[in-house]
């Protein structure tokens, strides 16, 4: 929520909207297989006109259902960096 309003109107208002909603159950896709990859790879692109060079480093990580994914997520977040979901 942005703007100028009252924490507590705001909240009261959340409540009376979502407040009868049930957690439902989810149906869990399975996680695909991921290729093997060995080695490194570089990608070079050429962007004509771009006004500044970047600069992109992937790697595996954890999935979404790890219980540190939102913490890992914000820190990469604070430090400029793009999240990728792991599907």
């Amino acid at each position: 929520m942005v703007g100028d309003f009252s924490p507590r109107a705001m909240l009261a208002q959340i409540e009376s909207v979502f407040g009868s909603w049930a957690a439902g159950k989810v149906d869990e896709a399975p996680n695909p297989a991921l290729p093997e990859l060995h080695g490194r790879r570089v990608h070079l692109v050429h962007l004509p006109g771009a006004v500044q060079a970047q600069i992109v480093v992937g790697n595996r990580a954890i999935t979404r259902k790890h219980p540190d994914w939102l913490r890992l997520t914000l820190a990469n977040s604070i430090y400029g960096g793009l999240s990728i979901p792991a599907w």
